[in-house]
């Protein structure tokens, strides 16, 4: 169990809302999927995860006695997807080019607060000029 908490906290980018380091006094975590641990989504549809080694700490992710990881962002899927792994929801956000079905190239913006992760997709074309984080 100790080594997967260190490939946590070595591959997540892990910032309170005010940029400073996170601290573990019960406050929400999202965890930002690198390349490095994979190129494959844990989640693309629904409940179950997708085979692979890629994924074989989703379990562990979802236990929230480790690391009190809430969202899993990833992305390079060429397509928007997600779901749900017990109390972990997991969000796969599409490529800039690319798409292979009908999502359109995008970004998110996400905003992780002490008692929320709140995350919001915009095509290229929709993005506002201004995002409220509030």
């Amino acid at each position: 169990m100790l080594e997967k908490q260190k490939l946590l906290t070595q591959n997540a980018v892990n910032l309170d809302s005010r940029n400073r380091p996170w601290s573990p006094k019960g406050r929400l975590r999202g965890l930002f999927w690198y390349p490095r641990l994979g190129w494959v989504p844990l989640l693309t549809y629904g409940t179950q995860p997708n085979r692979g080694y890629q994924n074989r700490y989703l379990s562990q992710w979802a236990d929230s006695a480790v690391a009190h990881v809430r969202a899993v962002f990833c992305g390079h899927w060429h397509g928007n997807a997600g779901g749900f792994y017990k109390d972990l929801e997991v969000v796969v956000t599409s490529a800039i080019g690319g798409q292979l079905r009908g999502d359109r190239s995008g970004l998110r913006v996400v905003k992780v607060s002490d008692s929320a992760i709140r995350h919001n997709y915009y095509a290229l074309e929709d993005v506002p000029k201004e995002i409220s984080l509030d």
